[in-house]
């Protein structure tokens, strides 16, 4: 039996508010501010790409089962 990220449904949620995340569409229109020199909105994105490929790799390790090997 083969177990798969795409088979648990939290997990596809999870991966999918990270995803929107990292497009930082909240700041479109907003007042420009900056945080230790950089603009806030990289630094969201930045975490929330972080946020991702932390969620991906654990998916990977924890999800994926491969019987074959």
């Amino acid at each position: 039996m083969r177990d798969e990220p795409r088979k648990h449904p939290i997990y596809m949620v999870l991966l999918g508010l990270s995803a929107l995340g990292t497009v930082p569409i909240l700041f479109v229109g907003a007042k420009p501010t900056s945080w230790l020199g950089l603009p806030v909105w990289l630094w969201s994105s930045a975490f929330f790409t972080l946020a991702l490929s932390c969620l991906i790799a654990w998916g990977v390790v924890r999800y994926w089962r491969d019987d074959d090997a």
